[in-house]
């Protein structure tokens, strides 16, 4: 939230005192939480935004009187840091015009809706969505490592649009949305997938964000955070977890197995994650155990093996010569149901390069095993 006045008493207590407020919190690592008599914020300030968790299950309105204040007047943009800043003006304003012009390049802007503004990548669902409005507060991450100072300026309400579909919203999947989220931003995408398909976030097996398929433009899943911190038991994912995605596919009325290359593997660990997927015409979960053709094949000097492991079970992964003999063991343990890639360099168990030739691999599971043979060329 953000305020475009000065209330009649800045004191965080009286500003949020007909709400049932959890706790509140500004960017400085400041908080109040009238429960245990913290309060750390003391007075609210003019240019801040403040995130505040509600008790209970229905939205709330906020109401505060005061005196106006300087709607042009300057802000700071410290670096290194996300940024909780208001909304001053009374009418709403794109935010790609505000943050053209800054010194430092603006790297992302954020609301509690799941909309943002990435201008290195051309996405903007801010505008889309009504751009920067009066009573919303923003999260701002500039570049560099110098503060800077901006200004609203007149309101510029070109290019704004109407959308008020909510992030996140879906047919097949139920979403907690929590206010803090993490973009995650598909340039590229291939394989089995059409408009429409819903390409889902998972984190440790739950359902995080969904967003529908547009195959012509690069598409925005946000995925929500878990307010975990807060003490608050919510679904989300929590930082450092593993981002895991899966397709669904509304042909197939399925999940299906997604791959990925992206510039971060987990959630929180960068500002955006961003990267291409592949769709497989797999179904997400594996229902049994499988081992695929290694590819390249021929291949020199390493190739790759694809597992499927349809329950947590103790697999085993070797390579065998065209005699039977043990020359590399590639997996020995107990594996996640899921998929698993493994890769094969053509070094023996002593890290000596075999020769050219053809070689056997084998999966062995409890009460199964697979082989299939490949070739080393030179």
């Amino acid at each position: 939230i953000s305020l475009n006045i000065q209330p009649e008493s800045q004191a965080i207590e009286s500003v949020l005192s007909d709400l049932d407020v959890i706790i509140a919190a500004d960017d400085s690592g400041d908080y109040f939480i009238p429960s245990n008599d913290v309060n750390s914020i003391g007075n609210v300030v003019d240019g801040k935004a403040y995130e505040v968790l509600l008790d209970g299950f229905s939205d709330a309105n906020l109401s505060v009187s005061g005196y106006e204040i300087d709607p042009y007047a300057s802000l700071t943009l410290e670096p290194l840091m996300l940024n909780n800043i208001a909304y001053l003006l009374t009418e709403p304003t794109s935010v790609s015009s505000v943050f053209s012009d800054l010194e430092s390049p603006v790297l992302v802007v954020a609301d509690d809706q799941g909309h943002y503004f990435i201008p290195e990548y051309g996405l903007n669902t801010i505008d889309a969505s009504g751009g920067m409005k009066p009573g919303k507060g923003y999260k701002v991450l500039i570049s560099g490592t110098e503060s800077i100072e901006f200004v609203y300026g007149e309101p510029n309400g070109a290019g704004l649009g109407r959308s008020m579909a909510v992030v996140g919203a879906s047919d097949n999947y139920d979403i907690t949305r929590t206010g803090v989220s993490h973009p995650i931003v598909i340039e590229e995408l291939t394989g089995f997938v059409s408009d429409g398909d819903e390409l889902v976030a998972y984190a440790d097996g739950m359902p995080v964000g969904v967003t529908t398929i547009d195959t012509n433009n690069s598409n925005l899943l946000v995925a929500w955070k878990s307010l975990y911190e807060y003490g608050i038991d919510t679904d989300g994912y929590v930082d450092g977890q593993d981002i895991e995605l899966r397709l669904f596919s509304q042909e197939l009325g399925e999940e299906l197995y997604v791959t990925y290359s992206f510039n971060s593997d987990s959630y929180g660990d960068k500002p955006v994650t961003i990267g291409s997927i592949h769709v497989h015409n797999q179904t997400a979960v594996p229902v049994e155990f499988g081992l695929e053709q290694n590819y390249p094949n021929p291949f020199n000097p390493t190739t790759t093996i694809d597992v499927s492991v349809a329950s947590d079970s103790q697999i085993t992964l070797n390579i065998y010569d065209i005699n039977g003999r043990l020359v590399s063991t590639l997996a020995d343990g107990v594996y996640d149901m899921g998929y698993h890639s493994f890769v094969w360099n053509g070094l023996d168990q002593t890290g000596n390069k075999v020769s050219a030739g053809i070689y056997f691999y084998s999966l062995q599971t409890e009460g199964m095993s697979i082989t299939k043979k490949m070739m080393l060329m030179k």
